[in-house]
């Protein structure tokens, strides 16, 4: 278990034990799930990835999703065989959710390089903000048949005692599919801009990212998983002390 999944270990505990009680809901489709609100975690920005024993980050799917992601493209073409993204597709075959458009395009207002030009200017500017959704969204999710709802709100970075820190906030968080895959992203931009910035801080340090998700969940298929997860790293945990 690597230094990400001991952060989130706690809320897969947390969970577990939402599972164990029955407090369970149920979505309008019949979908039942337990969930957190208002999940944290401090996790280590320089880790990619998070790899419990039970459940690791898939780095095929990763290294083909950064790539999609870095086209910028809302075409799915290149996960056209991952399911999640064909199911939630228009009938055009785009989706609102390519982080790297929303990152990094000129379509979406360069914000990666508004961030770092902010943080050149002043170090210890609040306004250094990638706001991934938008107001519009609550019409677009579902334009053209598509079932697209941004789940991160943004990104926010801070310079403090000359280390680079991260705040990320979401909506929402599948915590088997959306964790394992969102992080590597989150830490690739974030780790992107560390070394941006070393251009005029040469001596920058890697900070905190502190990760806030409004709605960490669960569905029910995946709770066996959950609770192996929370189990099997408890034990691991107080054999290793």
């Amino acid at each position: 278990m690597n230094s990400n999944a001991k952060a989130l270990q706690p809320l897969y505990k947390k969970l577990n034990e939402n599972i164990k009680n029955s407090e369970i809901y149920q979505l309008a489709n019949g979908d039942q799930f337990v969930e957190i609100l208002g999940a944290e975690a401090i996790l280590d920005q320089t880790e990619l990835y998070v790899d419990f024993n039970s459940r690791k980050t898939p780095r095929d799917y990763i290294s083909k999703e950064l790539q999609w992601y870095l086209s910028k493209s809302s075409n799915i073409e290149l996960v056209s065989d991952v399911k999640i993204w064909s199911h939630i597709a228009d009938i055009n075959r785009e989706v609102n959710s390519n982080y790297g458009k929303l990152v990094f395009s000129r379509e979406n207002f360069n914000q990666f390089n508004n961030v770092l030009n902010k943080l050149l200017e002043d170090e210890y500017t609040r306004q250094a903000i990638i706001i991934y959704t938008r107001p519009s969204i609550h019409y677009e999710y579902n334009s053209f048949g598509a079932s697209d709802f941004i789940c991160t709100n943004f990104q926010h970075f801070f310079i403090r005692n000359n280390k680079l820190n991260c705040i990320t906030s979401m909506r929402s968080q599948d915590c088997i599919y959306g964790t394992f895959n969102d992080i590597p992203w989150f830490h690739f931009v974030i780790q992107s801009m560390h070394t941006a910035l070393q251009q005029k801080y040469s001596t920058l340090e890697p900070g905190y990212h502190k990760l806030i998700v409004n709605s960490f969940h669960a569905y029910k298929r995946h709770f066996k998983l959950v609770s192996k997860i929370a189990e099997e790293e408890e034990w691991s945990c107080k054999k290793n002390e």
